[in-house]
């Protein structure tokens, strides 16, 4: 697969709409709606801050990328090899999703950053990071939190699709 792949936002929909027949646009990934499709499911639902979120958010400290993936899985049994499909504050815009292991996220955060300046990747917006091997869904929210969604029963095997297209 590479360091990352890229994806078109409505190929993510088509995707998704395994995940949730619900899911039928990409009005439908914004994490608000997005929270009450998987509650309206039952799905296990989770949520915790970022630690110093606040602090880093008006910049008097530095998180690394090292920390805050750690801080996003931590609730999950993942490796370097987790499939990770990645929708941000920016793939409605730019229509651009990517699907990478879990090793990749870093490179990805750094390749995101540098070309969009002065948008560090975990900035205060809000990110899906849908796991597509583990069956579950984490959203950053912008401010800091965390909810993470267990225990996603995908209608079909996504991580054999994915698995294929390698």
């Amino acid at each position: 697969m590479g360091i990352f792949e890229k994806l078109e936002l409505k190929e993510v929909v088509e995707l998704l709409k395994n995940f949730n027949e619900k899911i039928n646009s990409k009005s439908d990934l914004i994490p608000e709606s997005l929270i009450a499709k998987c509650q309206d499911k039952k799905y296990h639902i989770e949520k915790h801050f970022i630690k110093n979120w606040n602090l880093f958010e008006i910049g008097e400290i530095d998180i690394s990328y090292e920390e805050i993936i750690g801080q996003l899985f931590y609730k999950l049994k993942v490796d370097d090899r987790s499939i990770v499909l990645v929708v941000l504050d920016s793939s409605f815009l730019n229509n651009e999703c990517y699907q990478v292991n879990l090793s990749g996220l870093i490179d990805l955060a750094e390749h995101h950053t540098s070309e969009y300046e002065n948008s560090d990747f975990f900035g205060p917006f809000d990110h899906l990071f849908f796991l597509i091997d583990k069956n579950a869904l984490v959203i950053m929210h912008h401010e800091g939190v965390v909810i993470t969604i267990q225990e996603v029963n995908f209608k079909h095997n996504l991580k054999e699709e994915f698995e294929n297209a390698e």
